[in-house]
């Protein structure tokens, strides 16, 4: 029997990045072997994660929320042993923490949250009214209003906006303005409120390794640099563009720093998140990685994460200090930081951009839909339906 058509079609993604191996994932489903070609050294584009002396240290803060419908798609969630976070946060604030918890799912914690003053009894309503009325279809998020504006509308006082949402959605957004679509943050916020946080077993970069071996590593060409142009002159009959790159446009970043300490001592190892609710604050926010899942640290020690929104400054043990105390800081051994520069798309596009540049070229890349492993798959997914669709 002869091959198909689909089939015998030659297609390359350039970048091994989410967007990419998605895109791989679903052409190879349906009857094609395209090659990716990655110029680093590692799949998994942002997403990465390194071992240092037993520690699994992430590029940046980052979680997984299960209730991504790309996630359930294309992953297999038992196989990356995911362990969760706790819902809601702790949050710091004038000198003492405050702990905010979805009284749904946590309901040990209704007492201490229904006490705390962050928040008036209005704005303890609307939370719970958010949370029963968020949903949201990802393919309907529009870009007319932000966050912000939208947190201010609903009917939530200031002090519970600065004292709750700016830091903990900062830390996702990487913008304490909260200038995110509206729409976005509504869905996103009923993804946490269904599902909890979570870490893989083997860190992060386990979700591009899974996604890599149903591809097949024949097909992934690492530190291997190409260009659209040869690639289609060389053979290929089509190529998708998994990054942003300089045809596409201007694509602002947020940037982000992200420290490591590691520590004996048990006194503050928790699942719940630490937010730091200062403006001046150059800490946004804390968390123990091995409190959610023990494997990010060795026997005997814990692994705590700290997140910083302004790399300019440098009082990363002055914040912890406040928050933790200085007799606890200085058990806390310090292992490496990432700067990361473009850690997310600044300004992503929900879908409003052609993702098809001509009958040969697609873009695909989370700049194009959501800052979010579930915007990068989408697109990824996106860009190989749009394709088949036409062959």
């Amino acid at each position: 029997m002869s091959a198909s058509p689909k089939s015998q079609k030659k297609v390359a993604i350039i970048g091994a990045g989410l967007s990419g191996l998605a895109c791989a994932m679903e052409l190879s489903k349906q009857g094609l072997s395209p090659t990716v070609f990655e110029k680093s050294d590692r799949i998994g584009g942002r997403i990465k994660t390194d071992n240092k002396e037993g520690f699994l240290l992430d590029h940046g803060f980052q979680v997984y929320l299960p209730s991504y419908e790309q996630g359930k798609y294309f992953l297999d969630h038992q196989s990356l042993g995911l362990k969760p976070f706790s819902a809601g946060a702790k949050i710091f604030a004038n000198g003492r923490y405050h702990s905010m918890s979805d009284p749904l799912r946590e309901p040990q914690h209704l007492l201490s949250t229904a006490l705390s003053s962050l928040a008036t009894i209005k704005d303890k309503f609307l939370t719970l009214k958010l949370i029963l009325n968020s949903n949201i279809e990802y393919t309907s998020i529009e870009s007319r209003q932000t966050a912000m504006d939208f947190l201010s509308k609903f009917g939530f006082s200031q002090k519970y906006i600065n004292s709750f949402f700016v830091p903990f959605f900062s830390g996702i957004f990487l913008n304490r303005n909260l200038e995110v679509s509206a729409d976005y943050f509504r869905y996103l916020f009923h993804k946490f409120s269904k599902a909890y946080a979570s870490l893989p077993e083997k860190g992060m970069q386990s979700i591009p390794e899974q996604m890599a071996k149903k591809i097949g590593s024949a097909n992934i060409k690492l530190k291997t640099d190409v260009e659209t142009a040869d690639l289609l002159s060389g053979g290929f009959d089509h190529v998708f563009v998994a990054h942003a790159d300089s045809d596409q446009p201007h694509t602002a970043w947020h940037s982000v720093r992200t420290e490591y300490y590691k520590t004996q001592s048990t006194d503050w190892v928790s699942k719940t998140l630490y937010l730091n609710s200062s403006p001046n604050s150059y800490v946004n926010h804390v968390a123990c990685l091995s409190a959610a899942q023990p494997s990010y640290a060795p026997a005997g020690w814990h692994l705590f994460s700290v997140n910083i929104l302004n790399p300019e400054n440098q009082q990363t043990k002055k914040d912890l200090a406040v928050m933790f105390s200085k007799k606890e800081v200085d058990q806390w051994q310090y292992l490496t930081h990432y700067d990361i520069k473009k850690a997310l798309p600044a300004h992503p596009r929900y879908g409003k951009q052609a993702s098809k540049k001509s009958d040969r070229i697609s873009y695909c890349g989370d700049h194009l839909e959501s800052a979010s492993i579930q915007g990068a798959l989408y697109s990824g997914l996106k860009a190989a339906e749009k394709y088949l669709n036409c062959i």
